[in-house]
């Protein structure tokens, strides 16, 4: 069980840093336009792995319940 809880953090910590990369790819987008495309790619790749992250570490928390 304490494995089990662990590997959530580690996903939750995971997603955190995520959201941290994607206010910093908002940040270089509001002081240079010329980042956007690369922002963008970013910003998606971010919030699909935040989703992700927070799926996996609560359907491994309910799964081991």
């Amino acid at each position: 069980m304490r494995y089990v809880l662990i590997e959530c953090f580690v996903f939750i910590f995971l997603s955190v840093v995520a959201n941290l990369c994607l206010l910093f790819c908002i940040f270089l987008f509001v002081c240079n336009c010329l980042y956007s495309l690369v922002c963008f790619k970013i910003y998606v790749f971010s919030c699909l792995f935040s989703i992700l992250c927070i799926f996996l570490s609560v359907f491994k928390f309910m799964y081991f319940l």
